[in-house]
């Protein structure tokens, strides 16, 4: 990620899953993260992150709970078509019974007006696969329907758009957020993950977290994608007593899950 200008580096891919669940199986979040550490254990990429992207809710359109897809940003250590082969491999063969799978594998400098377009649009209205076909044919994105009707190309193709687009979505894989439990330094939270900004709610009277603040991010943490970079929802909880630093806590989930 570069920090200073809030969008990936050109020789990241990004890998656009959807609809490989059903109503009995572990969700496409879960795939993602899979498929991201199947990918790393062949040495076939370095992974960066992986994102969750909340698409439009319809009764005119299929999904599961939520009609969420993922995305993971990696940095390619092989060819796109050994990445592209791995991905479509493991998604088929895990993907659930009566799931529409698709998979969407695209460059960053790939991403154009349209698409980021068409992403916006899958938050807001029903979108066919021909339009995904078009739009990602077009811009030189592959795009594979693995199985069922194929509707999943339709969220695969916006978790891709979304994901570029710098602020949409949270974070389902970064580095330390599934690790680290319980109270840190400002410092310490900073350095051992890959949470690159703090930003309070508003109830700390304009107050930032100094770097000797402590904050509690409980069980797991989730941040956002605001502005291309990694950020952490927090509030203050109050001073501490015994060092005279700010407490801070993370944002309560149901805020985290507007976005």
């Amino acid at each position: 990620m570069d920090a200073a200008h809030g969008m990936p580096h050109e020789n990241l891919i990004y890998i656009g899953v959807d609809d490989t669940d059903n109503l009995d199986s572990r969700g496409t979040g879960f795939l993602a993260r899979s498929l991201s550490e199947a990918l790393a254990a062949d040495g076939l990429v370095a992974p960066r992150e992986v994102t969750r992207h909340q698409l439009f809710v319809s009764p005119a359109i299929p999904y599961t709970s939520h009609n969420s897809s993922a995305c993971l940003t990696v940095e390619p250590l092989a060819t796109e078509e050994a990445i592209l082969r791995l991905a479509e491999d493991f998604v088929r063969g895990r993907a659930a019974p009566g799931s529409d799978p698709g998979v969407a594998v695209a460059q960053v400098r790939q991403v154009s007006a349209a698409v980021l377009e068409f992403g916006l649009r899958a938050k807001r209205e029903v979108l066919t696969m021909d339009l995904a076909r078009e739009t990602a044919a077009v811009a030189g994105i592959h795009l594979s329907g693995l199985g069922g009707t194929r509707q999943g190309i339709i969220g695969s193709l916006a978790a891709v758009a979304l994901r570029h687009s710098g602020s949409d979505g949270r974070f389902l894989w970064l580095k330390g957020i599934r690790e680290m439990k319980g109270t840190y330094s400002v410092a310490d939270l900073l350095a051992k993950s890959g949470v690159i900004r703090l930003r309070p709610d508003g109830n700390g009277d304009g107050v930032d977290p100094a770097p000797t603040d402590t904050i509690d991010v409980g069980e797991w943490f989730r941040p956002v994608l605001l502005d291309g970079v990694p950020t952490l929802l927090i509030r203050l909880a109050g001073p501490d007593e015994a060092s005279g630093h700010r407490r801070w806590q993370i944002e309560a989930k149901d805020a985290i899950k507007e976005y």
